[in-house]
């Protein structure tokens, strides 16, 4: 079984909004009207999908971990599956299954 690949859903109605000296963000969902407090690991995943496109989970971990320079700790895939999927359930990314 392939991993699911994931990305941002209608990018232009999605605006996020963070500041220097926070960790989190604030997305709002125009289409919706819906507001939504991310957390570093969302506004991250979020990041790597608007810069590269739709990517699969394994490659998102990879990603970061890239991006940290280190080894991700061994429950980072479970949290990453975990922030994507709210992420769906809040309709700010989708999952290609294939």
């Amino acid at each position: 079984m392939t991993a699911a690949t994931w990305s941002l859903t209608h990018e232009a109605a999605i605006h996020v909004r963070s500041w220097d000296d926070s960790a989190c963000a604030i997305a709002f969902d125009e289409r919706s009207g819906d507001t939504f407090t991310l957390g570093a690991l969302a506004l991250e995943l979020m990041a790597m999908l608007h810069e590269h496109g739709a990517q699969s989970e394994p490659a998102l971990a990879a990603a970061l971990a890239a991006e940290l320079g280190t080894e991700l700790p061994a429950d980072m895939a479970g949290a990453i599956g975990t922030e994507l999927e709210q992420l769906r359930t809040w309709g700010l990314v989708a999952r290609l299954d294939s």
